[in-house]
Formats: structure tokens, C-alpha cells, sequence
């Protein structure tokens, strides 16, 4: 009988822990239902934006190739221009998300576009598909700024603009896994691919809109706590003077780091199919690596915190390295090579997770110590990195592979084999290196830090 009462009082605390935990932790969650949404919007142009140019549009490959690369550039100037507009002009019902509301609707709207045959011939097609895809990148670009600094507004103290970011890192991967279950199906899944692209489209641009929408009614209190005056907002010239030192330390770090998840996506294609042998493994290694994420990312915020971040960040660019390193003497044992990419995509969940956690210090930084608040510029700068980042690492895989004397028509042979495996590994090793070299430089963290996020909510 008193075994039973025990069992019975330790079992309703933990149900009080746990409902305490949850009250503690939904607004963090529910901010992290923005990156659930738009995620699929980014796994469906990822994998399938190409297919539908070449094969649905029936543009010519050199075009195709040309058009999406032409609007990479674009992307980042408008990545730009959103920072400085969110930041200098308030939207009615808050700073930050009204704009993210708005962008997501855009964005999907767009998309539904973008993915619509209209008949209209290749140059009318073309021009038709440059005009709304721009367009959707304008929603896309204005709803990640202002989602990413959402942030501000969502966190106190450097600790708990981990665990906000950490808990929509969580979400994303989340997302991941539900598109690697029903991406295919609901793509093939109707008479005609176009039909499949309309649906898919629809589905995961209600799925954006949704997840904004649900971050609005998270973050409205806090967000509509931090609008300012016009007659406050910075000018064009102080935003870009904020680019500091520790600002641009900042900005290639982030390339670099970020140019591994060009790199080795687009090598692992050829090494699955060539070096391993069986092109299948690409669906096994996707469900590994984001059930690592999905799983990581529960640890990895309090390594950060306990540790600190620089630390973590340049640690876990050493880590990923090794990984990568080891793949190169494991030859085609696939069970060791889905061990060494666990490890590598762990220890790149303490770099590539923080990124929007260092651009929002960085902002709160410059704000207490040189008075210009530009925290969506700051988030701008990041998502300009990101960019950039994958046109360096397409271009350094691309180029690569031409270096080592790939071709599609000839035998390969066992010496390609090894080329390819050492084009993939230490390609990647040698930006994280740069990338851990570049950020020992970084100074923005510390007891600086958290006086720098005490005045800044302490002037709201």
C-alpha cells in the first residue's frame, strides 16, 4: 500500500514538472513553429525547384542553370533592402510581426505561381517564372528577417536567446522528418506532376502562413512592447556603419561554416552512387542526420550555455572535421560512414544552430555600445551570408570535381573513388578550419555581453 502511495505522489510530480516545463517552454516552441512552417517551403525548392524548371517547363538545362543562379544574387540584395526596411518602418500591431505575417503570404501566394505552367511558350515562361519566383523571395526574404530577429524582442539574456533559437531548430528538424515521409507521396501522388507541384505547393504555403500565424499570437505582447517612433529609426548610413570589425569576423565565419551544407550534399551524390555503390543510402542518411538534429538540439543549447559559445563553435568545427578526416580510411563500410556523419552533423549543430543566436547578439551588442538599433539588418547580413555561402560551396564542389578529372562517360575506377571521397571530406574540412580560425578572432560574448542585453531590455 505504501509502495502505491509513493508510486502515486513521485508520478503527479512528475506531472507537475512536466506542465511547469511546458508553461516554461511553449512560448519558445510556439516561436519555433515559424521554422516548422517555412521549412517545407525550403525543402521543396531545395530538392524540386530544378526538376520542375527542366522537366515540367521544359526550359533547356544551360537556361535553367543560368536563371537560378542569376537570382542566387538577387536574393541576397533583397535579403538586404528587407533588413534596412524593418528595421527603419514599424508595421501596425508591432515591429517585427506583422512583417513576417505578411511576408509569409507573399511568399506563398508566389510559390503557387512560380510552380503554374501557364502554356506560354519557353521565353514567356521563363519571364513569367522569373517575375513570381523574385516576388516570392521578396515575401520569403522579409518574413526570415523578420522572424530571425523576432528573437530580440522573444529573449531576456544571451541564455535565452539559445533556447529560443535552439527550440525552432527543433521545429525545423522536425519539419524535416515529416517531409521525408510525405515530400514523394504527395508530390507523385496525382495523375500529372503539375498537379502534384499545385497541391504541394498550396499545402505547404498554408503550412507557412500557419506556423506566422501562431508565432504572432506567441510573440504580439513582446513584439508590440519593442516598436519605436519613425523619428527613431536609423538611417541607411548608420546601419551600414554598424559593420563593424566583429560584425564582418562574424559574416565569414557563417559563410564558411555554412558552405559544408553545399559542399557535401552535392558530393554525396556522387559518392553514394560511385564510391559506395548504392544511390538508395541517400534516403538512410537523410533520416539519420535529421534525427540527429532533431534529437541534438535538445543537448546542444546547454553545452553552449555551460561552455560558452565561441568555444562550442570552433570546438565543434574541429569535431565535424575528424568525422570527415576518418571517412577517408572506413573505404565503403557504410555503417562507419553513417557513424562518422552522425558525429559530423552533431558537432555542426553547435555552429551552424547558433548562427542566428550570434546575429542577434551582435545587434543587442551594437545597440548598447554605439546606439544603432538594427537588429533586422543584423539578420539580414546572416541570411546574406548564407547565401553566399552556397554559391562558394557549389562553386568549390563544381570546380572540384573538375579538378580531379570526373566525368560522367568514363569507367570509373577506384583511384576516382578515392579522389572524390577526398575532394568531399577535407573540401569541407578546409572551410570549417577557416571558419574556426576566423572566429577565434570574435570578441562579442562574456560578461560584455550579458551587460549589453541588460541595457538594451532595460531601455524597452
Amino acid at each position: 500500500m505504501r509502495l502505491k502511495i509513493l508510486i502515486l505522489f513521485r508520478t503527479v510530480k512528475l506531472m507537475r514538472d512536466y506542465k511547469a516545463l511546458f508553461k516554461k517552454r511553449a512560448p519558445a516552441y510556439g516561436y519555433g513553429m515559424g521554422e516548422f512552417g517555412f521549412t517545407f517551403f525550403n525543402f521543396f525548392v531545395a530538392y524540386y525547384l530544378m526538376y520542375y524548371l527542366t522537366d515540367v517547363l521544359l526550359l533547356p538545362v544551360g537556361v535553367a542553370a543560368i536563371l537560378y543562379s542569376v537570382i542566387q544574387w538577387v536574393e541576397g540584395i533583397l535579403m538586404l533592402a528587407a533588413g534596412i526596411v524593418i528595421d527603419r518602418h514599424s508595421a501596425r500591431g508591432g515591429q517585427y510581426g506583422p512583417w513576417a505575417f505578411w511576408g509569409s503570404v507573399i511568399c506563398a501566394v508566389s510559390t503557387l505561381l512560380f510552380y503554374t505552367n501557364f502554356h506560354a511558350g519557353t521565353t514567356m515562361n521563363v519571364v513569367l517564372f522569373t517575375v513570381f519566383y523574385t516576388l516570392c523571395y521578396v515575401g520569403y526574404n522579409i518574413m526570415w528577417v523578420a522572424y530571425r530577429t523576432l528573437l530580440d524582442p522573444m529573449s531576456r539574456t544571451p541564455a535565452e536567446t539559445i533556447l529560443n533559437s535552439t527550440a525552432a531548430s527543433q521545429m525545423g528538424s522536425l519539419s524535416g522528418v515529416v517531409f521525408s515521409l510525405v515530400g514523394t507521396r504527395l508530390l507523385y501522388g496525382f495523375n500529372t506532376m503539375q498537379s502534384g507541384y499545385t497541391v504541394s505547393a498550396i499545402v505547404y504555403g498554408c503550412l507557412m502562413i500557419g506556423g506566422m500565424s501562431i508565432v504572432r499570437a506567441f510573440t504580439r505582447k513582446r513584439d508590440v512592447g519593442g516598436v519605436r517612433v519613425e523619428s527613431e529609426a536609423p538611417s541607411v548610413k548608420e546601419l551600414l556603419k554598424s559593420i563593424n570589425k566583429q560584425f564582418l569576423i562574424l559574416f565569414f565565419s557563417i559563410t564558411f561554416v555554412s558552405a559544408t551544407n553545399t559542399i557535401l550534399p552535392t558530393l554525396l551524390v556522387y559518392y553514394f552512387g560511385s564510391v559506395i555503390g548504392d544511390p538508395t543510402w541517400m534516403r538512410s542518411y537523410l533520416l539519420v542526420i535529421t534525427f540527429t538534429s532533431l534529437f541534438g538540439y535538445f543537448i546542444s543549447p546547454h553545452l553552449s550555455i555551460k561552455y560558452g559559445k565561441k568555444k562550442t563553435f570552433i570546438f565543434s568545427c574541429f569535431t565535424s572535421s575528424i568525422a570527415l578526416t576518418m571517412i577517408n580510411f572506413i573505404g565503403s563500410i557504410k555503417p562507419l560512414f553513417i557513424l562518422m556523419m552522425i558525429i559530423f552533423t552533431f558537432g555542426n549543430l553547435f555552429s551552424g544552430g547558433m548562427i542566428p543566436v550570434f546575429m542577434n547578439d551582435i545587434a543587442v551588442f551594437n545597440e548598447s555600445n554605439y546606439g544603432v538599433r538594427g537588429h533586422a539588418f543584423a539578420s539580414s547580413i546572416g541570411g546574406c551570408a548564407l547565401r553566399f555561402s552556397q554559391v562558394i560551396g557549389g562553386a568549390l564542389a563544381s570546380l572540384g570535381l573538375v579538378s580531379i578529372g570526373y566525368s560522367a562517360e568514363a569507367e570509373f575506377t577506384l583511384e576516382m573513388g578515392k579522389r572524390i571521397t577526398r575532394l568531399m571530406t577535407f573540401g569541407c574540412v578546409a572551410v570549417l578550419l577557416i571558419s574556426a580560425f576566423v572566429f577565434s578572432f570574435y570578441k562579442v560574448e562574456g560578461e560584455a555581453l550579458k551587460d549589453a542585453y541588460f541595457k538594451e531590455k532595460a531601455q524597452q
